[in-house]
């Protein structure tokens, strides 16, 4: 299921989830997954919504603008940045 469920969310599939059950250690990765799989789907949307804004301008202030997004969002910017 954790190999399905990455392919998925390489896929572009931001709400896959795993469910929290199981042995202790099986239940703390598939919490740590979500964590990563919400985390990542919150810095989708932010690079989203920072789109329209960002059409026309340079470099510089696409990330600039996008950097205040993820900042506001609490969104680590390494898991942002992979994206542009």
């Amino acid at each position: 299921r954790l190999a399905t469920a990455l392919e998925r969310v390489e896929d572009g599939v931001s709400n896959e989830r795993l469910a929290e059950r199981g042995p202790r250690e099986l239940a703390s990765l598939a919490a740590s997954f979500n964590a990563m799989a919400a985390r990542l789907s919150e810095a989708r949307s932010a690079l989203a919504r920072a789109e329209p804004a960002l059409a026309g301008h340079g470099t510089a202030v696409a990330v600039k603008a996008l950097a205040g997004t993820v900042a506001e969002k609490s969104v680590p910017v390494s898991s942002v940045f992979w994206m542009l």
